[in-house]
């Protein structure tokens, strides 16, 4: 069983905005979440990360290329936006997605780049300011400042 003393210790370093939440008796996301298509969810990011290590170390840096950008999690992510709010939504993901490829796609090309010429982190860190900057301005230029916004 655990201490009660130290859960009230632990209690009193939280911020005021974090003991009310926890203070309440029930936590309406903890009571709602469907916890096997979290899982669901959980298992198939971790095997296509596990798939693509594997592919591009056993077999060849061009599959796991492939397995990395194939659209797996993105059909997921699309399945499971659209059984738990609607179509329209979906809609809505499948737009903005389109656009911010392009980001991603820079990211990866920096990411290449970089690696020629620096050692991992820095140029994982380059190839993340590449990918921040390049968001802002697709962001930006989609209508995402303002009134006319589409996204």
């Amino acid at each position: 069983m655990r201490d009660k003393c130290c859960d009230i210790a632990f209690f009193q370093i939280l911020t005021p905005a974090t003991q009310a939440i926890l203070a309440t008796d029930s936590l309406s996301l903890l009571d709602t979440m469907d916890y096997s298509a979290l899982l669901l969810k959980f298992l198939v990011g971790g095997a296509v990360v596990a798939g693509t290590t594997v592919l591009t170390e056993q077999i060849n840096p061009k599959w796991g290329g492939i397995l990395a950008t194939a659209p797996i999690i993105t059909t997921l992510a699309f399945y499971f936006v659209y059984v738990e709010t609607n179509a329209a939504t979906t809609q809505q993901l499948a737009l903005n997605s389109f656009y911010f490829v392009i980001p991603t796609a820079l990211f990866m090309a920096a990411m290449f780049l970089l690696l020629n010429k620096y050692s991992f982190f820095p140029s994982l860190g380059g190839a993340y300011l590449v990918w921040i900057v390049s968001l802002a301005g697709v962001y930006l230029l989609v209508g995402g400042y303002g009134k006319g916004s589409v996204l």
